[in-house]
């Protein structure tokens, strides 16, 4: 559907364009306070004066290229990498409004996770969305993205009202950066895990050890069995029950995340 190519400096004036045809409040949006209104391939050029998309780069920037048609819908930027630690924030990310609400963003934003620990062998991504942009975060809690801070009044809009941030993460484990298969994005467990992406040697042994284990804890049940009828069983009271489910509800629902 859609395929990231690094964009060019001088594509810089193909973004001038789209946010030519906008408000001066989506800049604000796509960037925060980083760029004035109106945009210009100076401000552009300044910003990424330590160069973007080489090897040694911090930042890449990302044109996302519509397969059907060709054209360049719009972008996203993975910025801020520190390949010692593992992370990388994303940002810049946008969609022309003729492409949204088609599986743009959601297709791209795939694409990134999968460079991001494919290619670049990050742990962590950080990102930061306003709060009242509710689809661009149903977008990434679909991916596996989760929040982990609210940052209050980072900006101030045209309206002079403040907007508000959220910060939302994404970790995976060492097995999914490593696995050369299946791209696999994070749940909301603390130990993310998809069985698609582990090597068929691994996933056989883990299957014959539930299998033995399964097999093992039968038996114990079994011999331990009372002789009387099943309605006489050792089975805890329902009140008892009902009780250590709500204690491990409680438990999942206290689990939070450290802000990055």
């Amino acid at each position: 559907m859609v395929q990231l190519e690094c964009l060019s400096e001088d594509e810089f004036r193909m973004i001038v364009e789209w946010f030519g045809r906008e408000a001066p409040d989506m800049l604000l949006q796509w960037a925060g306070p980083t760029f004035t209104y109106p945009l210009t391939v100076g401000q552009l050029l300044d910003h990424y004066r330590e160069g973007i998309n080489q090897e040694t780069s911090r930042t890449f920037v990302y044109k996302i290229m519509d397969e059907s048609t060709g054209e360049a819908a719009s972008m996203i930027q993975l910025g801020r990498i520190d390949r010692t630690a593992g992370t990388a924030v994303v940002g810049r990310f946008w969609i022309q409004e003729h492409m949204r609400n088609k599986g743009v963003g959601t297709a791209a934003l795939r694409k990134l996770i999968e460079k991001a620990f494919r290619e670049f062998q990050l742990r962590q991504l950080i990102l930061r969305v306003f709060d009242f942009n509710l689809p661009a975060i149903k977008c990434y809690e679909k991916l596996g993205f989760r929040i982990c801070a609210r940052n209050e009044n980072v900006c101030q809009a045209s309206t002079g009202e403040w907007w508000s941030e959220y910060e939302m993460r994404l970790i995976l484990d060492q097995v999914m950066v490593a696995a050369p298969l299946k791209p696999c994005v994070a749940t909301a467990s603390a130990e993310p895990y998809c069985a698609s992406i582990l090597p068929s040697s691994v996933r056989k042994t883990r299957l014959l050890g539930l299998l033995f284990s399964f097999t093992l804890q039968s038996f114990a049940w079994c011999s331990s069995r009372p002789t009387t009828s099943h309605r006489h069983g050792s089975q805890a009271p329902l009140s008892t029950r009902k009780e250590g489910a709500s204690a491990s509800a409680a438990s999942r629902s206290s689990q939070s995340f450290t802000p990055w």
